[in-house]
């Protein structure tokens, strides 16, 4: 027992290094509590004053901003209940209790599942018509402040600007299709007038100079009278192809692939598949008119040693080809904007098939050659191929 109480004695003793110790860690933790309580604590709480009574001013400064915009804002909680509106959505919503209100009864065609957005400070757009107004709504979630904004805009002006736009478009194109029509009305008009009208007084007047007397001069005028006719004929093809209304389209291409062929000296190949049937004019004649352009291009900037014409009468749709194995089309040719900027040759073939309802494809490749596939939707069956060759 003595013992116990000598060890006892001798450890809380001051000759005993580790009382020392015990009050130096005491003097310190005592040191680090006064230094927290007085110092770090009301430092941190000051802060927290400062942040809190910063946020306030924000609030408060946002919602004079907003009270002050011209733009309706509304705010509500996670239960869509409006808690704040400005002026200007006062007014939009005149003869409504907002305070009263929850917005699913204002914004009738938005789903809004205000929770949601509030929690995860989501942002969501829709279109509102009221009071005949159209508005583009906004919707942004804040998770800090536990609400959302709705900013709404009024584009009304905007979207009747648009419909304008849509609508000058639409006339624009009424006016393509009937100037395009009425142009090929009058060059029927003109061909038929030339061919029926002029080529036939021009004929009996042949008939009648063939009874004078003076060989000489008759022949100087027969001839003469010869060459006006055949001018007469070329400028009546030229405007209208007759073959079309007389033999059809197949055979006015094919006379087209072959007088391009015999004329150019190059290689040509037409191909007819589906049954010979008399097409809608407009398509009859889009098809021609592209061909011929296809044809001109060819023979002015391919180089092309031989060139194919196909015509595929389909159920529902033909499809054209016209290909060369020239040298293609540059590339700097497709950066215009729609063949614009480059030329008008392609861009009228292609205005000229849309306008049908059509598409118009064109696949070249430098030093490749070129192939201008179309089609125009119509009704059809496709029988047996048909192709002729012409060859130089």
């Amino acid at each position: 027992m003595n013992n116990i109480d000598e060890y006892i004695s001798e450890f809380f003793s001051f000759s005993n290094p580790v009382i020392y110790s015990f009050i130096f860690s005491a003097i310190i933790v005592a040191v680090v509590l006064l230094i927290f309580f007085k110092v770090v604590y009301p430092m941190k709480y000051q802060f927290i004053l400062e942040k809190d009574e910063l946020e306030i001013k924000h609030a408060k400064l946002m919602a004079l901003f907003a009270e002050l915009d011209n733009n309706p804002l509304i705010r509500i909680d996670n239960y869509g209940k409006i808690i704040q509106t400005n002026v200007a959505s006062r007014k939009l919503f005149d003869g409504i209790d907002l305070q009263s209100c929850t917005i699913d009864k204002l914004l009738i065609s938005t789903q809004i599942n205000c929770d949601e957005i509030i929690k995860n400070n989501l942002e969501i757009q829709s279109l509102e018509t009221i009071g005949g107004k159209i508005f583009s709504v906004i919707i942004k979630g804040n998770s800090a402040f536990n609400f959302a904004n709705i900013y709404m805009h009024d584009i009304t002006k905007l979207k009747e600007y648009e419909s304008l736009i849509n609508d000058y478009k639409n006339k624009l194109k009424k006016l393509a299709d009937t100037l395009e029509y009425k142009l090929e009305a009058e060059k029927r008009f003109i061909s038929s007038e030339l061919h029926d009208d002029i080529g036939q007084r021009l004929i009996l007047l042949k008939l009648k100079l063939l009874q004078l007397n003076e060989t000489a001069s008759r022949e100087d005028i027969i001839n003469e009278l010869d060459q006006i006719y055949n001018k007469v004929r070329l400028i009546s093809r030229a405007l209208k192809p007759l073959e079309i209304e007389e033999l059809g389209l197949k055979f006015a291409v094919q006379s087209l692939v072959k007088k391009v062929s015999d004329n150019s000296g190059i290689m040509g190949y037409f191909t007819y598949l589906g049954n010979e049937e008399r097409l809608n004019q407009d398509i009859e004649l889009c098809i021609y008119r592209n061909i011929q352009e296809s044809l001109n291009n060819i023979l002015k900037h391919s180089n092309a040693n031989e060139f194919a014409v196909q015509v595929i009468n389909n159920k529902e749709n033909l499809d054209i080809i016209i290909s060369d194995d020239g040298k293609g089309i540059p590339d700097e040719y497709f950066l215009s904007k729609d063949l614009k900027d480059f030329g008008i040759g392609l861009f009228g073939m292609k205005e000229r098939v849309e306008n049908l309802d059509g598409t118009f494809r064109i696949n070249s490749e430098p030093g490749q050659g070129t192939s201008i596939v179309i089609k125009l939707p119509k009704k059809g069956e496709l029988i047996e191929e048909d192709t002729v060759t012409y060859s130089r």
